[in-house]
């Protein structure tokens, strides 16, 4: 699929990495094709972990009554453009307490529904600039059994559409409505903010977006250019087969593509 531009920066002019990374298991067919089909994933947010990950609520309930009434009146004035601005507010204020905004239960709803429709029209590519890091290699490569893709992060991101840093928070970010946050730094605080627990991971991502529909499951799809491929990295307990089952695996783009292992010693892992 074309990729929109969809640039957002998280760490003003803070340089990439010189490399960054994603863990896979060999033994996944679907995480094979990051290698045999140069294929990154996309998945919906509904997967990850992280309970606030990509699902901060929009918080309608922390509007004034006077936001709520103004609220009511961009809604109206896209309804039936053309009116004068007392004709909305006071129509918005005639209409307030059969509204969304008078009770807790339907801005719940209202927030529940926004969240699953999110999560259908998003994707997510999640990167990490540490190849060495013992709790990735357990945790998104079975124990040190997988591998680890390297990516030139300028030539990937340029292609992808930009990307950039995850922003970790002691608290989780308050997301307002329009107009006190604008739909892009809405997008900015879902895609690029989690808790501080998570900073080991020092995150870096891109997304898809595509809000007149769904994404299917090939629009989340996308083969990323082989120039964009630095090295591959083996898990110290791969096993010998894997290992010859990958270098037979790779297609003829990436046959010289620089292969290390990684081996761990009194607890640290070495990449040689």
């Amino acid at each position: 699929m074309k990729l929109e531009n969809k640039k957002i920066v998280t760490k003003e002019e803070t340089p990439y990495p010189n490399t960054l990374y994603k863990y896979r298991e060999w033994d996944n067919p679907y995480h094979q094709t990051l290698i045999t089909k140069r294929e990154v994933f996309f998945p919906p947010p509904s997967g990850f972990e992280d309970p606030y990950d990509c699902k901060i609520p929009i918080r309608y309930d922390l509007l004034t009554y006077n936001e709520r009434i103004e609220f009511g009146v961009r809604v109206l004035k896209a309804k039936e453009p053309g009116k004068p601005h007392h004709y909305y507010r006071q129509k918005a204020i005639q209409q307030y307490p059969n509204s969304a905004f008078a009770s807790p239960k339907r801005i719940e709803e209202i927030q529940k529904i926004e969240a699953e429709d999110f999560d259908k029209r998003i994707g997510i590519l999640c990167l990490t600039e540490h190849p060495d890091s013992s709790e990735m290699w357990n945790y998104y490569s079975k124990n040190h059994t997988g591998f680890c893709v390297g990516f030139d992060p300028k030539i990937l991101f340029d292609y992808l559409g930009g990307g950039g840093a995850v922003l970790y928070h002691d608290e989780i970010p308050i997301i307002y409505p329009t107009p006190k946050h604008s739909y892009d730094e809405q997008l900015a605080f879902q895609i690029f903010s989690k808790h501080k627990k998570w900073a080991f991971e020092d995150e870096y991502r891109t997304f898809l977006s595509k809000m007149a529909q769904p994404l299917s499951t090939e629009d989340r799809i996308v083969i990323v250019p082989p120039e964009a491929y630095t090295e591959i990295i083996l898990g110290a307990y791969m096993p010998e087969e894997w290992k010859e089952q990958i270098t037979k695996a790779l297609p003829p783009e990436l046959i010289n593509i620089k292969t290390r292992q990684s081996t761990i010693n009194e607890g640290e892992i070495v990449l040689v």
